[in-house]
């Protein structure tokens, strides 16, 4: 399975997903030591939960503005060539 990162932005109030940034493969290493895994780890398959400093800094590789006030942003991986992500992972 061939997987690619994305960050994932779901409203605070309704959960509903509102936004969904594809992070260039070059910065995804650097995405995930952001967010406190380890890149070379295999084993972390779900969205993993940002603190609101982490999501604006991945955003800031990608030169995004992140709104983080009303936002909940998750590092997500997904499959290639598809929109199906796995579950949120709750640490």
């Amino acid at each position: 399975m061939s997987v690619v990162y994305k960050l994932v932005g779901y409203s605070r109030r309704t959960e509903y997903q509102l936004v969904r940034y594809d992070i260039p493969e070059k910065y995804v290493p650097l995405a995930k030591t952001i967010a406190g895994i380890d890149p070379n780890d295999p084993t972390i398959i779900g969205e993993w939960p940002l603190k609101p400093a982490q999501a604006k800094h991945i955003g800031e590789l990608m030169g995004k503005t992140i709104n983080v006030r009303d936002v909940e942003f998750f590092l997500a991986p997904y499959e290639r060539n598809t929109q199906h992500a796995p579950p949120r992972v709750h640490a």
